[in-house]
């Protein structure tokens, strides 16, 4: 009796098929890489963010301890308690605002700039002084996490990272951002008053 072998047969990809694998791979890549870099930009920057709005915290409440909070106190005055690399007020950089407005604020000795360990830089807004201690009275800074000014005039989208963050400081130690500031919030002395609004703070940025 014979046993008749059976025949082994390989199968596999075509060239076609492969090409059009590759076709699809390479189409998925160019819609969701870019997601993926722009979602880790973001949190990236977050979390500086929320690591500077901890350091003015911080800054402001041992200036407190220190009984050195007047209505005088100006942004400034909290350096000593920061911790930063260098202290800019003559390079002139251009650093971005935050979203809705197309401006930008340079370094300089009315807008000191902060270059921070963690990457980025804060403006020290110190043109106005708290000018008076009521929990209205606040501080402003801005922080830029690129430290650059891309003119990204973008209004809260997820593509607006190169907008800056801003926070304001009240004279209670309450520190908030734009979006989220009290109602007749007084800019001391600058005499302007504020308040809450929708879609200051940048895309990138939540508590």
């Amino acid at each position: 009796m014979r046993i008749r072998k059976a025949k082994n047969f390989w199968t596999g990809f075509t060239l076609s098929e492969l090409l059009v694998s590759l076709l699809i791979l390479g189409e998925i890549a160019t819609f969701t890489i870019p997601k993926i870099l722009s979602a880790q930009q973001n949190g990236q920057n977050n979390a500086r963010a929320k690591a500077v709005a901890a350091m003015l915290s911080e800054a402001f409440n041992i200036h407190k301890l220190n009984g050195l909070v007047t209505a005088s106190t100006r942004t400034t005055d909290l350096t000593p308690y920061m911790n930063y690399l260098s202290y800019d007020t003559t390079s002139g950089r251009a650093v971005d605002y935050i979203p809705r407005y197309s401006y930008y604020f340079t370094c300089s000795s009315a807008y000191p700039c902060l270059d921070l360990p963690g990457g980025g830089v804060l403006m020290l807004l110190n043109n106005c002084f708290l000018g008076g201690t009521s929990s209205l009275n606040y501080l402003d800074f801005l922080y830029d996490p690129d430290g650059t000014f891309n003119g990204d005039y973008t209004v809260n989208t997820f593509n607006g990272q190169g907008k800056s963050i801003y926070f304001a400081l009240y004279a209670n130690g309450f520190l908030t951002t734009r979006n989220n500031m009290k109602s007749g919030s007084v800019q001391g002395g600058c005499a302007g008053t504020t308040g809450p609004g929708t879609g200051f703070d940048p895309g990138w940025f939540e508590w």
